[in-house]
């Protein structure tokens, strides 16, 4: 069958299982980022899936939160600390008051599209991933990206036991110190869209 032949059901069932398959690790491949998956079913619009399903598909994935599976607010098992939307506070804004603070936990930052993490532990920031990145330069991908969304949201996870083994650590950098290289680029970055708008 082809085209309208294809029941609406068959459809929207095709879109579904490409984007579930595409997420999640199979013996043979790993799961890619949701925002990929996202980009190859965009891709085969009207080759392989129903453009009106597939738009369907975006309303849908674009008008919420990404949650991985496993989904951390639903656990009774964890304590939150803090959680909330980005907006007036930025993650910038976060992580500055969670080094002041001495906070020690996991703050995890979602998109439509992804889920960031990053590892503080008695306020020193230890640890970050962004999609395959790691360490510093996922912290600044992070907040960079992050610093105008105001569809963002967080959720601070209060850290238990014994302090984290030191093989997670993937920032050696003063927390401080990195929060201001942070804060130069942002500022270098918010200059250069000044001036190309002047323009």
């Amino acid at each position: 069958m082809k085209g309208v032949q294809i029941p609406l059901v068959g459809q929207i069932v095709a879109v579904a299982d490409a984007f579930d398959s595409m997420i999640h690790p199979r013996p043979y491949r790993e799961a890619i980022p949701v925002r990929e998956a996202v980009a190859q079913i965009e891709a085969e619009t009207g080759k392989h899936f129903d453009p009106q399903v597939t738009e369907a598909f975006l309303k849908v994935i674009q008008g919420r939160y990404w949650m991985p599976p496993g989904n951390v607010e639903k656990d009774p098992e964890r304590e939150f600390l803090l959680k909330g939307n980005f907006g007036p506070i930025t993650p910038f804004d976060l992580m500055g008051l969670l080094n002041q603070n001495q906070q020690s936990g996991t703050l995890h930052l979602y998109t439509a599209f992804s889920h960031y993490r990053a590892l503080f532990y008695e306020g020193q920031l230890v640890h970050a991933e962004y999609e395959r990145e790691r360490g510093e330069q996922a912290c600044m991908s992070i907040i960079l990206k992050l610093d105008k969304s105001s569809r963002a949201r967080f959720v601070f996870e209060a850290w238990a036991g014994p302090p984290p083994n030191p093989t997670l650590y993937t920032i050696r950098t003063p927390t401080q110190k990195l929060l201001l290289d942070v804060a130069v680029k942002l500022d270098h970055q918010r200059g250069e869209q000044d001036a190309s708008v002047s323009r």
